[in-house]
C-alpha cells in the first residue's frame, strides 16, 4: 500500500486547481460531503492546522463547545450523556486532525476531552491513542518537555513505548537518564 503525504496533495491540488485556500476547503468539503459534525470538525481543524492558523483552530474548538453547550440547553430530553459522547468525538477528532502540526493545540483539546470525564464517567479509548500521539508529537521537538507529559498516557505499556521512541531522540545525558528511570520505574 502506498503512502500518501497529505500536506504534499493538498498542496498540489490548491496550487494546480483552487484561486484561493478558502475555494479549495469549500470545495472538498463538498466532495467528500461531510454531514457529521465530527468529520467536518476534524476536516477544518486539519486544513487550519496545514496552514498554521492556529487563531482559526481556536474559533472552531470555541465554535464546538457553544454548539454543544446550546445542543444542552435545547434538547433536554435527549440523553445528556449521547450529548457529551458526541462532543467528545467532535474533540477527538480535532485533536487527531492537528497533533502533528500543532501538539499544544492538541494537548489543550486533550485536556478539554479530560474534562467530560466526570459527566460521563469515562472517555473513549480513542484518548489513549491521542495522549500517546500527542507525546510523541511534542517530543519531536523537545524531548525534555514530552517526558513531563508522559503521565497523560494513562497505560504503562505504552509510556514505556514513547519513553522508549524518546530515548532514541536525546543526546542529553540527564534527559536520558530520566527516561531511562522512568522506564524502570513503570516495569
Amino acid at each position: 500500500m502506498t503512502h500518501f503525504d497529505k500536506t504534499l496533495i493538498y498542496n498540489q491540488a490548491k496550487q494546480n486547481l483552487f484561486e484561493n485556500d478558502i475555494e479549495f476547503a469549500n470545495s472538498l468539503k463538498t466532495v467528500i460531503e461531510l454531514e457529521d459534525c465530527r468529520y467536518e470538525s476534524g476536516f477544518l481543524a486539519y486544513y487550519f492546522s496545514i496552514n498554521l492558523r492556529e487563531d482559526n483552530i481556536d474559533a472552531l474548538i470555541k465554535e464546538v463547545r457553544e454548539h454543544f453547550e446550546e445542543e444542552k440547553l435545547h434538547h433536554k430530553n435527549v440523553s445528556q450523556e449521547s450529548l457529551y459522547e458526541e462532543y467528545t468525538a467532535c474533540l477527538i477528532n480535532i485533536a487527531f486532525s492537528i497533533v502533528d502540526n500543532c501538539p499544544d493545540k492538541a494537548l489543550k483539546v486533550y485536556y478539554l476531552i479530560q474534562d467530560t470525564y466526570s459527566m460521563v464517567g469515562s472517555v473513549p479509548h480513542e484518548v489513549i491513542d491521542l495522549s500517546v500521539a500527542i507525546v510523541s508529537a511534542i517530543a519531536k521537538t523537545d524531548v525534555e518537555r514530552a517526558l513531563n507529559l508522559v503521565e497523560i498516557i494513562e497505560v504503562p505499556h505504552y509510556q514505556i513505548k514513547v519513553l522508549e521512541s524518546m530515548s532514541a531522540m536525546t543526546i542529553d545525558v540527564s534527559v536520558s537518564k530520566r527516561i531511562k528511570e522512568s522506564i524502570l520505574l513503570l516495569k
